[in-house]
């Protein structure tokens, strides 16, 4: 079973289960995905925009303004900061950090950060729409874009390929529209976030999106780790309200402290059932 054994579909859908209903998510999203990749023209949306760490600019959400809001409570709120945070994590490894975000080129994103803090960074994204002087800026700061959908293997054998067997210390997965490309079904998401888990170093950090559909199970699934290995992993999340908004969809931290183990805590299967349940009434 995987992590969460429910699907996510659009805000105001309820969650499906069922064999037949996984293979219809799973063939319509990677139909979306093929069409994608092979389309000449690029999008004007969410599902292929470059997004920034910080802003400005203002039109264009930030990852800051996403994921500050999942950053540990020892400052005040206006002045939480992923960049800060992230740069103090990791204040021992720089210049060897590595970093990937899953769901965009990434470009924007890691440029965001100070210069040289990174040893090398990637983005997977369903297209390169890299302009060529955006190439060469990340070539000579160690960046690199994957196409392909994120879930799919050949992707996955071109990250570990990249990787080159060494670890992932920070991970971002934040895909507003592009969710539409990604089968949102349960033990295809749940195998993936586990991958993305055993991929951390010893204090690897994760922050991803989280759909409207998903944040039942945040609360019994944190209670469930929290039980089983304590302060050994971080686990903040807040609630959204709309999938679409950088400020106002859902947001989860999952961070490896000393002594995390090599697989995240599943939830157990009857209240996996239960709440599946009582979301599709």
């Amino acid at each position: 079973m995987g992590l969460f054994d429910w699907a996510r579909g659009k805000s105001n859908e309820k969650l499906r289960a069922g064999r037949r209903a996984r293979e219809q998510i799973m063939s319509a999203a990677h139909a979306k995905a093929i069409a994608a990749a092979q389309s000449e023209t690029i999008h004007d949306d969410w599902a292929y925009i470059d997004s920034p760490l910080e802003l400005p600019p203002a039109h264009i959400g930030s990852f800051d303004e996403t994921f500050k809001r999942v950053l540990p409570v020892e400052t005040l709120p206006h002045e939480r900061n992923l960049r800060r945070y992230i740069e103090r994590t990791f204040e021992h490894k720089k210049g060897g950090v590595i970093g990937i975000e899953f769901g965009g080129p990434a470009s924007r994103l890691f440029a965001g950060f100070t210069p040289g803090f990174f040893k090398k960074s990637l983005g997977v994204s369903i297209r390169d729409y890299r302009k060529e002087e955006v190439r060469q800026s990340d070539a000579k700061r160690h960046h690199a874009v994957i196409t392909g959908n994120m879930l799919w293997e050949e992707t996955e054998e071109r990250v570990d390929e990249w990787l080159g067997g060494e670890k992932v210390d920070v991970g971002f997965q934040r895909l507003l529209d592009g969710f539409e490309f990604i089968p949102i079904e349960p033990y295809t998401l749940g195998a993936w976030i586990q991958r993305r888990y055993r991929q951390l170093s010893d204090v690897g950090l994760l922050v991803l999106q989280v759909p409207l559909t998903m944040q039942p199970f945040l609360k019994p699934w944190s209670e469930a780790i929290q039980a089983k290995c304590g302060d050994r992993i971080q686990f903040q999340f807040v609630e959204g309200t709309n999938d679409r908004s950088t400020f106002e969809t859902g947001a989860l931290r999952i961070q490896k402290m000393k002594g995390a183990p090599e697989e995240l805590p599943p939830l157990d299967a009857r209240t996996i059932r239960n709440i599946t349940e009582i979301s599709r009434k």
